[in-house]
């Protein structure tokens, strides 16, 4: 779920993609016909949940719960692991944890070579040495506000922050403080790719920082647009957004407009309280695992506490990414895999619901590894365009 600072001017659309699980690991709960025709996809981590038919009384339930031996799947994971070298990455699997599933298919047709590149120049690079500094780091190591500034550090290293110049650059307009033709024109080099920093800030301060200024106070107005581009909720979504304790929902601004379209604004943990939130949920989560539990226990522990750090969404940047290794992280300390298909509308799932995402992309992840194993054994590795690195090579 994408931040923005006020009414969307540009449609989103949805991506899906085709996730096939090892039927040795995984005994889907619920009825043949739940799980037939296109809800499939859904299940397997397919298009946006707010894509799916609601009639106003409700979103599907899109992730049937699933049995996994974590025990046979842990084995599985190590035996991989040692036949690759425990610090090694692929890159064909390893980037799909990089880009979040409702971006690959669409990166994946306009640079098929190299869909990682989508989120900038050189971002698999700083993502992956990141990667390898965790795997470098003891099991010990507390899961603190300390490690997740440092892991922004490092996978957001030469990042370009686009939103914290375009947020500075419309201030400027409504301040009068620019012509409206230059802020047309800056947004349009932006738009092209062109790094333009308006601001005057060396982005490189921006890493490992969290949200502070006024001008980062985020709102979510929905996922879905309306034909002149604004952004609306749907019951559910809004539903789901009040049940979720770090959204305000600003109950003022909401308007039916239709059934089952509301225009509405909905608040971001505000940037006084970013700090404080982080270091509470980090702090629980590291209580609770270094409890003696099973390793289902844990994997919801960590499931939870990646939900919330994206639902306080701490950085201006990079949020999802960098969540995203420090769960892996966590999962690895405890012998398991991360999960293959990254999903950043965690937040609008339930505890249940995203707990069993990450179970089946967590045997994905093992089942694209072991497919990418034997084609490197089998010297089948083929060259990408970007780096000139296998496409099922190691990286």
């Amino acid at each position: 779920m994408t931040p923005v600072t006020g009414p969307a001017t540009t449609a989103g659309s949805t991506r899906s993609w085709s996730d096939r699980l090892s039927r040795r690991w995984i005994v889907t709960i619920g009825s043949i016909a739940f799980l037939a025709g296109p809800l499939i996809d859904a299940l397997a981590g397919g298009p946006s949940i707010l894509d799916f038919p609601h009639n106003g009384s409700g979103l599907v339930a899109l992730v049937a719960p699933v049995i996994v031996d974590l025990e046979s799947l842990s084995t599985r994971y190590a035996r991989l692991r040692q036949s690759v070298g425990p610090r090694t990455l692929l890159r064909a699997v390893d980037a799909r944890r990089l880009v979040c599933r409702r971006d690959w298919e669409d990166a994946s047709r306009r640079l098929p070579s190299a869909p990682w590149d989508s989120y900038g120049a050189g971002a698999l690079e700083s993502w992956m040495d990141a990667d390898r500094w965790l795997m470098s780091q003891p099991s010990t190591r507390p899961v603190s506000d300390g490690l997740l500034r440092e892991i922004h550090c490092r996978a957001m290293r030469g990042h370009y922050f686009v939103g914290y110049e375009r947020r500075r650059v419309r201030a400027a307009l409504a301040g009068r403080r620019i012509s409206r033709t230059l802020h047309d024109v800056i947004l349009r080099h932006m738009v092209r790719g062109r790094r333009v920093y308006f601001s005057g800030v060396d982005h490189e301060q921006l890493v490992g920082v969290y949200r502070s200024d006024p001008l980062e106070s985020f709102v979510h107005n929905g996922e879905s647009f309306l034909p002149d581009g604004r952004r609306y909720l749907i019951p559910d979504e809004l539903d789901r957004l009040r049940s979720n304790r770090f959204f305000r929902v600003d109950e003022s601004s909401i308007v039916r407009i239709g059934p089952e379209k509301i225009l509405g604004t909905v608040h971001y943990v505000a940037v006084h309280s970013v700090g404080e939130n982080v270091r509470t949920v980090l702090e629980n989560a590291d209580r609770r695992l270094r409890r003696p539990s099973s390793p289902h226990r844990a994997v919801r522990t960590i499931v939870t506490l990646a939900r919330d750090l994206l639902s306080i969404h701490p950085f201006i940047d990079g949020n999802g990414r960098t969540v995203r290794l420090l769960a892996d992280h966590l999962l690895s300390c405890r012998g398991l895999p991360p999960c293959l298909y990254p999903n950043e509308l965690d937040l609008l799932m339930t505890e249940d619901e995203a707990y069993h995402f990450t179970l089946r992309g967590m045997c994905a992840y093992v089942d694209e590894m072991e497919k990418a194993v034997t084609a490197g054994t089998t010297g089948t590795l083929g060259r990408t365009g970007s780096g000139g690195r296998g496409a099922a090579g190691r990286y």
